[in-house]
């Protein structure tokens, strides 16, 4: 309505003055947060769901408290409605959980706790991955056979993760593979005095092995052969 974007032209304007953020701060900015367990079937769900609650994620989220814990409290209101972890709360369901932890904030009136939700939902995305930093944790972790795919990376992605694939595939937020093929030669990696033997035969076990379980695959010994990876995930070599 015109209202409405005559409302928003006035709030740009506003933001744009280096006073405004000075007096939108609270003055308990470290409230005090209670910690309660409740039973996720006395939580509410917020009706307005501002992400898709994908089942695919919701079983990825349950495998990684099955692996880890529930280490990740889910914010709720004093009338037990979900703030942030929505997704949680739905993982621990299929995990029949009894009681999860939660953290209690009452400090914050209605509108408050829609933009915190916001908020929640929106910071995390912001930052990028360090690819380099990326790396190294990805390639310590499979030397000590640790399961990557528990933190909801796929076998893509490690593949293009561990061969220093062009950064392209992986963006900020969720690492998923870039439109179109994605072509990258492991040789020289694969036989690298700097790369660690057992990383060396790590690498070498995923060039060989099918990402979807469908058998072998020619493995890449040289740069005679690349790594293909479609839009959709699917990786073969070439």
């Amino acid at each position: 309505s015109v209202a409405l974007h005559q409302l928003t032209r006035c709030r740009r304007e506003a933001l744009g003055s280096p006073t405004t953020l000075a007096h939108t701060g609270r003055n308990d900015a470290t409230p005090d947060l209670a910690f309660q367990m409740i039973n996720p079937a006395d939580l509410i769900v917020p009706s307005r769901k501002l992400r898709k609650a994908e089942s695919a994620h919701v079983r990825q989220v349950a495998d990684a408290i099955g692996t880890l814990g529930f280490c990740d409290p889910v914010l709720v209101t004093a009338q037990n409605r979900v703030i942030d972890g929505a997704v949680r709360v739905e993982a621990a369901k299929l995990l029949g959980l009894g009681a999860i932890p939660c953290i209690l904030a009452d400090h914050l009136d209605q509108n408050e706790q829609r933009l915190l939700r916001l908020a929640l939902n929106r910071l995390q995305e912001r930052g990028s991955w360090d690819l380099e930093e990326l790396r190294l944790e990805v390639q310590e972790l499979i030397l000590e056979d640790v399961t990557i795919e528990v933190a909801g990376f796929s076998s893509a992605e490690i593949d293009q993760i561990l061969i220093e694939d062009d950064p392209a595939p992986v963006e900020p937020g969720p690492l998923t593979p870039a439109s179109g093929p994605a072509k990258a030669c492991v040789g020289d990696y694969l036989h690298s005095r700097t790369s660690p033997p057992h990383l060396r035969r790590r690498l070498r076990s995923l060039s060989s092995c099918s990402s979807h379980g469908r058998g072998p695959r020619p493995p890449a010994p040289d740069c005679g052969r690349t790594l293909q990876c479609s839009d959709k995930g699917a990786c073969h070599w070439w």
